[in-house]
């Protein structure tokens, strides 16, 4: 049975899997298909962390973009500040959903 996986691949791994094909003479869908079956962690899934400190919504927001992040996973088990309210649970969903990035809320279960 043949299956059809579609890939979204960011441009410096496309440019590196397309460096690999040329030296190795390897169509870049075998190169890509290699790298799915054998090392899919470790290249198409990175996890980051990142505190908020007293940074505006704004400054937040750009280096989530900066680094491609697309999903806030929001693992503090009290969500609120009374500094930056920007990052309080319900602000901070609401500002990212408009923005375009996923917000979830894992604090009771991986919260401190």
């Amino acid at each position: 049975m043949t299956r059809k996986i579609t890939l979204e691949l960011n441009d410096k791994l496309l440019e590196r899997a397309g460096r690999i094909a040329e030296q190795t003479e390897t169509p870049l869908e075998d190169v890509l298909a290699l790298w799915l079956e054998r090392y899919t962690a470790a290249y198409f899934f990175t996890l980051y962390t990142i505190g908020h400190s007293d940074l505006t919504a704004e400054d937040f927001l750009h280096l989530l973009r900066m680094h491609n992040i697309d999903v806030l996973l929001d693992v503090r088990s009290a969500p609120y500040s009374k500094y930056v309210p920007h990052f309080n649970k319900r602000e901070l969903d609401e500002f990212l959903s408009a923005n375009g990035v996923d917000y979830r809320f894992a604090g009771d279960q991986l919260g401190g």
